[in-house]
């Protein structure tokens, strides 16, 4: 089954249960808050790679490129990616290949995406990325408290419904599964 990616969640959520399924350990940054430029962090054989998603309706270009790039340099990890749905300008293709960026269209993110989707990994980490709201169903979105500095999951409808659920956040890592010895 392939999907359709229709909001910027969705499209934050299959990148890191691909990246998970793959056997990386996977950090949620993004959400409705600041995220730095950086949506995941991906852990895998000792290294680092930050990772930014756009679900926009054009090309990304340079200027977003050079911003992941920048984040890269800040957190001090080995590698930089960048996943769009609507693909990236000719120059922002140019400016990847000099700096090391990996792009991702939405053809080989739902490429990986079907490699994936039957297996346990994927729909567990999807699963866990996917957090739903006990009172209404809608999605749980990491948000940020201005007032604390501190991170929150809290309803997607809020302001739209009556809905104010909020839970704390969970810092917990998706943690690849370890073959039984």
């Amino acid at each position: 089954m392939v999907p359709e990616i229709r909001e910027w969640f969705e499209l934050e959520r299959y990148v890191a249960a691909c990246y998970y399924a793959s056997g990386a350990q996977v950090f949620l940054q993004g959400g409705r808050c600041p995220d730095g430029g950086v949506d995941l962090l991906v852990l895998s054989g000792g290294e680092c790679t930050v990772v930014q998603c756009k679900h926009w309706q054009k090309a990304v270009g340079v200027k977003e490129l050079r911003e992941v790039v920048g984040a890269r340099e800040d957190f001090r990890a080995a590698h930089a990616a960048f996943a769009s749905t609507k693909g990236f300008t000719d120059e922002a293709m140019r400016f990847a290949r000099r700096n090391g960026v990996e792009l991702i269209d939405e053809s080989t993110l739902l490429a990986t995406v079907a490699c994936f989707a039957d297996t346990i990994d994927f729909k567990e980490a999807f699963d866990y990325f996917s957090r739903q709201c006990p009172e209404c169903g809608s999605e749980l979105v990491k948000r940020f408290n201005e007032v604390t500095k501190t991170a929150f999951w809290g309803c997607a409808a809020f302001g739209k419904t009556n809905c104010k659920h909020t839970e704390p956040y969970d810092r917990r890592v998706m943690e690849p599964r370890r073959a039984a010895s």
